[in-house]
């Protein structure tokens, strides 16, 4: 619904993202992402708000928590 498409879209004021934990795979490949398009992740709403699994992350989304993960 707020039309996330690319990694840049995240760095905007209306979207909350939610994270997988430090040392994720996910995660690594997410950093390495955002340096490669020159995005920092303290640009990143709820970057650093992190969960366990694929699923919770999920759950955040669907419930409203955040609007992308």
């Amino acid at each position: 619904p707020k039309r996330v498409y690319e990694l840049a879209d995240l760095t905007r004021p209306d979207i909350r993202f939610v994270n997988r934990q430090v040392g994720s795979g996910t995660r690594l490949l997410l950093e390495q992402m955002l340096a490669t398009d020159g995005i920092e992740p303290t640009a990143i709403r709820g970057y650093e708000q992190c969960e366990l699994t694929h699923a919770a992350v999920a759950a955040a989304v669907a419930g409203g928590q955040a609007d992308a993960g």
